[in-house]
Parts: structure tokens; C-alpha cells; sequence
């Protein structure tokens, strides 16, 4: 055993570098041990997330088995696997959530709702006014006699094509909030994408974490033992076990903001008890512009939020032209009969009534039409000048991320995986020390961060100008 034992101090830096090495990369190593030395199961790090006493790493994380110099020396890089996540074991795509917002998302219910009142009041619109059935008696107890008694029915008659207004105003309500279901439809399914996006980044981002936390726990470890040993100092010891606590801190807000992101999408879709689950779906998505000038006069003309105002400047035209219809009167007429009992005769009677506009003559609601379609009209223009707006924010991030993802792809990426390469290489043959190794995987996790937060707003900028910009999926709807 004391042989074992002097072995294994005088070849502690390497061995547990490249073990650590091995197993942060997730390389499969056949372990050799030293002779008499039983070999002992590999411990595979766990996705739970573990609230470790960072004070106590070798209680925590304890030392892995040891490998020899000769099965150090064929270790290979391979792209850092990200560690999976456990609890996440459902799978869906960002179609079947669509699907579900679609049935279940409470904004698309009321915007039904909201139709089915319309289309009742456009039906309403077109009815004629009711005649008016009397019973008239006159005379009565005059000479003694019973008098005149009869019936009258008068009926009114609407002039300057009002009916005709009113069953047009009523039909560009209808139309309008045909459009607003359009415009919330489009709002929704953008917001579910959106939130899907954001969700399969806040994954993939929490696994990328966690594979930095597990770095650093047996990277903590290990230091620990070699200051025992009395193989390293203690300032890189310290400088581990801070980048150790900064992973584990940064792990703990990933799985938090993973949540998050999940109960972003189920409260979208209407569904806040929705299972966790994992969106299979890929943030390599990208849109295709010819140019700017182009997509914005796509986006100009297809906007179900443009073409909901443009009909209410329609209705409050329409409405105008009825304000004005109101200053010719309408016409009242009515016919009757009586029996008259004293002269034993039956008697009939008509009659015709205007309204003599002296005092009223529909000013008013003249000039309120008016200011109500100068307001629309400047409604349109506020809304296309916020959407041109918004368009430019987007079209300027599709094209910023898609250079940046380019260049993360091609250059970046490849540097830091050679820069690690490379820091092994010399480690291996004494250039460098571990902590050189272990900055660069950190510098090579972290690129991947950073590249898959910038896959993230490309593919969110794609969603927002493929779906017209509509946004909003649960902002309460017009009265």
C-alpha cells in the first residue's frame, strides 16, 4: 500500500487533470489502476440541481478514480457534451403548442364571442322600423251618444338611405373585428413561437451550465487534494473554488429562468398546468429578405394590425355619411277607421307627418363623425409609423445576429475548441498548467452560450417579421 500510495502522489497533477479532462468532455476511457488498486465505478453527475456546500468540495464532489499516464496520454478532445436534464422528460414541437393555444388560449374565445355580437347587430341593422297600431275614441258621452271609436296604424319611413348607412356601419364592425381575430390569431400563434424559442434556449443554455458547474465541482475537488498533496498552491485552489461558486450560481439562475420560460408558454397557450416538456424543435431558424425597402411594403400591405384600422375608417366614414343622412327628415304616415255611433256611419282617416327642423338640425353628431374619422384616419398613421418602427428594430437584429452567428460559427467557435485543443496538447507535455486547461473550457462553454443566445434573437426577430409583427396574444380586447 505504501508504494500505491507514493505513486499515486508523485503522478497526482496529471492523473486527476486528465481525468477531469476525460470526463468534462465526455470521452469514454477504459481505467487503468495501479497494481493491488480496486477499481471503483465511475460517479456520473446527476442533472438535479444540487445545492453542494461549496466550503466542503471533497465531501460534495470527491475524488474520481485515478487513470495511469499512458491511458492520459491517448485522451482525445471531443466536443463538451451538455449534461442532460432529468426532470424534463416530455417532448413537444412548436406546431402541437400552436395547436393547443389555438383551442384553448381565452383572447381567441372573446374575439369569437365579440363576432357573434356583431354579426346580431349588422342583422338588427337592416330591420325597418315597426308600424305603430292605435285605438282611438272621440266624442264619447257627447248628447249622450258612445262617440267615434276606431283604429289607426302609422308606419315610419326612413329617407336619405339611412337604413342602408346603418347596415354598412354595422357590416365594417363586423368586418373589423373579423380582422382584430386575424390580427390576435397571428398575435398568439407569434407569441407561442416566441416563447417556445426562448424556452428551447433557456434549455439548451441550463445545460450548457450545468456541464460548467460539474467542471467545477470535480475541478474543486481535485485542487483540493493537490494542496494536500502539496502539488499546487494555495491561490489556484481559491481561484477554482471561486469559478466553482460563480458556476453553480449561474446554474441555479439557468434552471430558474428555465421555469420561467416554460410558464411563459403554458400561460400563452391557456394551459398553466401543462406538463413540462422539452421542445424539439431547433433554434436554427432564419428569415429571407430580399431587402428592407421590400419587406416593409409586404408587411405594410398584409398587416392584419394596418388593415383593422383601414376598416375602421370605414366605418367612421360611413358613420359620417349617416350623421348627414340624419339633417332629412324622415317621413311619418298613417291611415285609419272609425265607426262614428251618433251618425250610425263609418268613417276613415290618413295622415302625413314631417319633422320641421327649426332646432335640431343634426349638427352635432355631424361634427363628432368628423373629429371620430380625423381620429381614425390619424390612428392609421400613428400605427404605421409604430410598425415601421418595430420593423426596422427587427430587421436590423435579423441582420446583426445572422453576421454574428456567422461569425461565431466560422471563426469564433473553431478558435476556442482549437485554443482548448491546444491547451491540452501542452498540458499533456508540461507547457501548461491546469488552470490554463480549465479557463479554456470555460472560454469554449461560454462562446456556446453566447452563441446560442444569438440564435435565440435571430430566431425571434424571424417569428415577429414572418407573423406581420403581431404581438399581444393575451392584451385585452377592444370594447
Amino acid at each position: 500500500m505504501q508504494r500505491i500510495r507514493k505513486y499515486r502522489l508523485r503522478e497526482t497533477p496529471k492523473i486527476i487533470g486528465a481525468f477531469l479532462l476525460a470526463t468534462s468532455f465526455g470521452i469514454s476511457t477504459a481505467v487503468i489502476l495501479p497494481e493491488g488498486v480496486a477499481q471503483e465505478p465511475v460517479r456520473r453527475h446527476s442533472r438535479h440541481y444540487i445545492d453542494a456546500d461549496v466550503h466542503r468540495p471533497a465531501e460534495t464532489a470527491p475524488l474520481p478514480p485515478t487513470v495511469s499516464l499512458e491511458q492520459a496520454k491517448t485522451v482525445q478532445v471531443s466536443v463538451l457534451m451538455p449534461l442532460k436534464i432529468d426532470d424534463w422528460t416530455e417532448t413537444i414541437s412548436i406546431a402541437e403548442l400552436q395547436a393547443l393555444a389555438e383551442t384553448h388560449n381565452p383572447t381567441l374565445r372573446i374575439i369569437k364571442h365579440q363576432i357573434g355580437a356583431a354579426q346580431g347587430a349588422q342583422y338588427q341593422a337592416g330591420r325597418k322600423p315597426n308600424p305603430t297600431l292605435a285605438y282611438e275614441a272621440e266624442e264619447i258621452g257627447d248628447g249622450g251618444k258612445a262617440g267615434k271609436h276606431g283604429v289607426v296604424i302609422e308606419q315610419e319611413i326612413q329617407t336619405g338611405g339611412k337604413r342602408k348607412l346603418e347596415r354598412s356601419i354595422a357590416a365594417w364592425e363586423t368586418d373589423a373585428r373579423r380582422k382584430e381575430l386575424r390580427l390576435r390569431f397571428a398575435s398568439i400563434q407569434n407569441d407561442v413561437k416566441a416563447r417556445a424559442y426562448e424556452l428551447l434556449a433557456a434549455q439548451q443554455i441550463a445545460e450548457i451550465q450545468a456541464t460548467l458547474a460539474d467542471i467545477g465541482r470535480k475541478s474543486m475537488a481535485a485542487a483540493d487534494e493537490l494542496v494536500k498533496a502539496g502539488e499546487t498552491s494555495r491561490i489556484d485552489l481559491l481561484q477554482i473554488r471561486a469559478k466553482a461558486r460563480e458556476s453553480e450560481a449561474a446554474l441555479k439562475k439557468a434552471r430558474i429562468d428555465e421555469e420561467l420560460a416554460w410558464k411563459k408558454v403554458a400561460t400563452m397557450i391557456g394551459q398553466r398546468e401543462l406538463p413540462k416538456s422539452r421542445i424539439v424543435d431547433s433554434l436554427e431558424v432564419d428569415g429571407f429578405y430580399e431587402d428592407r425597402e421590400t419587406a416593409w411594403q409586404v408587411l405594410e400591405s398584409q398587416s392584419p394590425k394596418l388593415a383593422m384600422a383601414r376598416s375602421r375608417i370605414q366605418q367612421a366614414r360611413t358613420a359620417l355619411a349617416r350623421e348627414r343622412a340624419g339633417q332629412v327628415p324622415d317621413i311619418a304616415v298613417s291611415g285609419g277607421i272609425h265607426y262614428d255611433f251618433a251618425e250610425k256611419q263609418t268613417l276613415g282617416s290618413i295622415g302625413v307627418g314631417v319633422p320641421l327642423q327649426i332646432f335640431d338640425r343634426n349638427e352635432g353628431n355631424i361634427r363628432k363623425a368628423q373629429g371620430e374619422l380625423a381620429a381614425a384616419c390619424g390612428e392609421l398613421n400613428r400605427l404605421t409609423t409604430v410598425l415601421y418602427e418595430e420593423f426596422c428594430e427587427f430587421f436590423s437584429t435579423l441582420e446583426a445576429t445572422r453576421g454574428q452567428v456567422d461569425l461565431y460559427r466560422e471563426h469564433i467557435l473553431p478558435d476556442v475548441r482549437e485554443a482548448l485543443e491546444l491547451s491540452l496538447k501542452g498540458y499533456r507535455q508540461g507547457e501548461y498548467g491546469y488552470m490554463d486547461v480549465l479557463s479554456a473550457q470555460q472560454a469554449f462553454l461560454e462562446s456556446q452560450t453566447q452563441y446560442v443566445e444569438l440564435l435565440k434573437n435571430r430566431a425571434l426577430a424571424t417569428v415577429y417579421l414572418d407573423g406581420f409583427l403581431a404581438t399581444g396574444g393575451l392584451d385585452e380586447t377592444e370594447n
